[in-house]
Parts: C-alpha cells; sequence; structure tokens
C-alpha cells in the first residue's frame, strides 16, 4: 500500500505526514520557519484549552468542597419540607427498570408486582434511606402562609419557591400541603397504546445494555477486592 504523501504549501515538495506540519489548509515540510512556528502555536492553543478545562474542573471541585464545608444542600436532592434526603421520582423508576434488567439477566424470575423481588431489594441497596421526591409547580395562587408554615419561616426556600415556581416534596410533605402526588400521571386512556407499547420494546435493549455495564463492573470491582 503506497504512502499518502502531500505537496508541501512553501515548497511544493512532496512530503509525508510524519515528516511535515499542518500549515494553512494544508501541511508543510517540518523543516520550513513558518511551519515550525504554526506548529508551535497549534500546540499552545491545544495546551491553553486543556490548562482551562484543569482550571474549570478544579474550581467545580472547590465549589463541592465550599458547599460540602458550610452545609449547603444541593436543592435538587431532599425534600423541602422534611429536609430528608430524596431521589426524583423518575429517577427511582428508571433505576427499578434497570435493576429488574440485571435481574433478569442473571436468571431470575422478574415480578414487578411482588416487593420481595430481587431488583426491588437491588433499588433499596442503591438508593439506602432517600425517599421518592417530586418536583411540583408553585402557582401564585397558593398562599404565602402556607410557604412559611411549610419552610418554617425560611425566607430564602419561599423566595426560591416563588422566583422558580417549583418546589420539591416527598409524598407526605405534598400531601399534607396539599400538592397532587399523582398531579403528573400519564392519561392511558387517551394515549395511542400501540406507540407506548412500540416505545416500550425499544427501551429494552438500552436498559439491557446498562444492565450488563452494570453487572461487568460490579464483576471487576468484586474481582480487585479479592
Amino acid at each position: 500500500m503506497a504512502i499518502k504523501t502531500f505537496k508541501c504549501n512553501i515548497c511544493e515538495a512532496e512530503v509525508t505526514k510524519p515528516k511535515s506540519y499542518a500549515y494553512k489548509d494544508g501541511r508543510a515540510c517540518r523543516h520550513h520557519p513558518e511551519a515550525i512556528k504554526a506548529y508551535e502555536d497549534n500546540e499552545q492553543l491545544k495546551q491553553k484549552d486543556i490548562n482551562s478545562h484543569k482550571e474549570h474542573k478544579s474550581r467545580n471541585c472547590s465549589d463541592d468542597h465550599y458547599n460540602h464545608i458550610f452545609n449547603i444542600r444541593n436543592p435538587h436532592e431532599y425534600c423541602w419540607c422534611c429536609k430528608k434526603d430524596g431521589i426524583y421520582n423518575h429517577l427511582l423508576a428508571e433505576r427499578v427498570l434497570i435493576n429488574m434488567s440485571k435481574s433478569a439477566l442473571q436468571g431470575n424470575l422478574v415480578n414487578p408486582f411482588n416487593p420481595d423481588s430481587q431488583h426491588y431489594a437491588l433499588t433499596r441497596e442503591d438508593i439506602g434511606d432517600k425517599i421518592a421526591i417530586k418536583q411540583f409547580p408553585v402557582y401564585t395562587s397558593y398562599p404565602d402562609w402556607k410557604l412559611k408554615q411549610m419552610f418554617n419561616n425560611d425566607d430564602n426556600k419561599i423566595m426560591l419557591a416563588r422566583s422558580t415556581g417549583i418546589i420539591n416534596l416527598c409524598q407526605n410533605c405534598a400531601t399534607k400541603y396539599e400538592f397532587d402526588w399523582i398531579f403528573d400521571k400519564p392519561n392511558f386512556e387517551s394515549s395511542d397504546l400501540k406507540m407506548l407499547a412500540t416505545i416500550g420494546a425499544a427501551i429494552v435493549p438500552v436498559l439491557d445494555n446498562i444492565a450488563a455495564a452494570e453487572l461487568a463492573a460490579d464483576v471487576t470491582i468484586n474481582a480487585m477486592k479479592t
């Protein structure tokens, strides 16, 4: 197989890629000062991008450390009322589906209606003590006195709820303060069941791939421990 050559943009000599630098819209022999300068400038730009990425990553880590020191919690990870650690309900459902695939790949019988099934046990291990939370819309008609009661007069939380128009609650707190836990329940009566079945069938291979990758990772981790 013939080695690919390029015409030098400066002297027009035939040159291979390993013996040339990128120059303007083509390549040039490595001994040309113009080509050397273009190469060095390009390397400096690459290094600048790398340093910028490292600085950004370091800044993010510093922010996480700062938040940990001053006990600033991620508002997406707990109920704003009772302050218990939580996980969004849709992410919890996603975790259950992945664990169903993991259980099936391991040859276990999967029964979504049996709370003692292995995939539910796996999910409980994954989420620990976290409770399911949902994001609810806070309409302007919702009275301020209820928000004050809910947040124990925490002005920052009240301002956050009013400015964003949302609130994160667990099922108990949602019921207590008259938020409908199933407000986002889909209306299957008006849905195209064939389309839903098609979507469901398309999701299965994706879930199986994620489950297989997690099982492989578990095997690797366990092997490293022994």
